[in-house]
């Protein structure tokens, strides 16, 4: 929470977090794979806005939000080879009408790529009738589930019934704005719902670097914050205009939400002390591994389970390593 308050400017309209956490589940997943599933989906409803320098000035409007979308197919398409979601996956993307064509073309050479029309709040199809479309395409694996769009109503949830119980939804990234008490109150329900179905919820965040190895741009996790359960707290809905946050919601029993509480931390360092603590009663004996919390140097590696989110919390007695929400429907 305190981390929350005082780097909120972190958790911003960035799609670095997006990726990260898709890069991340598409790692876990490949490294699983022997224990887990074979085959996998990845849904995208809408794409990502660009989070590079691929900025269009907007002198034209029609012919530039032409050419900006064409950046962001192609970096979308990068940063998708890049993951392995295209080697891995078979991936439905879809996108307005009016693009369609665009991201046809982009994906004509990518195998068990779809590119199909995005549908509206208010028309019939929902997201449970494209999810059962898309799990009779592939029988059996998880599907990842991308919504880019942070205006999309939360009505969408409440249409995806049918994929949120069916426990074959693997995760879910979407967006929320904090901007009217509106937003707030939807916030909240929606994790209480999504967590229901046995997911565990995150918010997520990365920082980008601008040159990492073989002189690409990279970005980096800064954070992944457990929010559902008893891990609610209103300091998350603060009204902020500014403010987009990037939310993840895993399933409970997937390797990927291990990992996550296992190894993403918000504790993630363990520091040899000895003496006597900042705090009146708390000492620690000669040698006496602790653990730490360095914000700051929010680690990218594996870390020792007794000073993760899920060793912390089970320490405390709050959960168990099923996780920190209540059973799935």
């Amino acid at each position: 929470i305190g981390f929350f308050s005082s780097h909120a400017c972190w958790f911003n309209t960035s799609s670095s977090g997006d990726w990260t956490a898709a890069k991340m589940f598409m790692e876990v997943r490949r490294q699983a794979r022997s224990k887990w599933d074979d085959k996998c989906a990845f849904m995208t409803l809408g794409l990502p806005l660009s989070s590079g320098p691929n900025k269009v000035e907007n002198n034209n409007a029609g012919d530039n939000d032409d050419m900006q979308f064409a950046l962001n197919v192609d970096e979308w398409q990068n940063e998708m080879s890049a993951i392995g979601a295209f080697d891995d996956c078979a991936t439905f993307t879809y996108e307005d009408e009016s693009k369609l064509r665009i991201l046809e073309k982009a994906v004509e050479g990518q195998r068990n790529a779809y590119a199909r029309p995005l549908w509206q709040d208010n028309e019939p199809t929902s997201l449970d009738i494209e999810f059962e479309k898309v799990t009779q395409a592939v029988i059996e694996g998880t599907v990842f589930v991308w919504i880019t769009d942070p205006h999309r109503s939360p009505v969408i949830f409440k249409k995806f019934h049918g994929g949120l119980s069916s426990k074959r939804v693997a995760g879910i990234i979407w967006h929320r704005t904090m901007a009217s008490a509106a937003a707030q109150r939807a916030l909240k329900d929606e994790v209480e719902y999504i967590s229901s179905f046995g997911f565990a919820v995150y918010l997520a965040s990365a920082t980008s670097e601008e040159m990492g190895q073989e002189y690409k741009r990279v970005a980096r996790p800064s954070a992944f914050m457990r929010i559902d359960g008893v891990m609610w707290d209103s300091v998350y809905t603060v009204m902020n205009l500014d403010l987009t946050l990037s939310l993840v919601a895993i399933r409970m029993e997937h390797p990927y939400r291990i990992y996550l509480d296992d190894a993403r931390s918000l504790c993630p360092e363990r520091k040899m002390k000895s003496g006597f603590g900042t705090h009146p009663g708390q000492s620690w004996r000669p040698g006496e591994r602790v653990c730490e919390c360095h914000f700051e140097e929010f680690t990218t590696t594996m870390v020792d389970h007794t000073c993760s989110l899920a060793g912390l919390m089970n320490a405390a007695g709050v959960i168990r390593d099923a996780g920190l929400g209540g059973e799935g429907k």
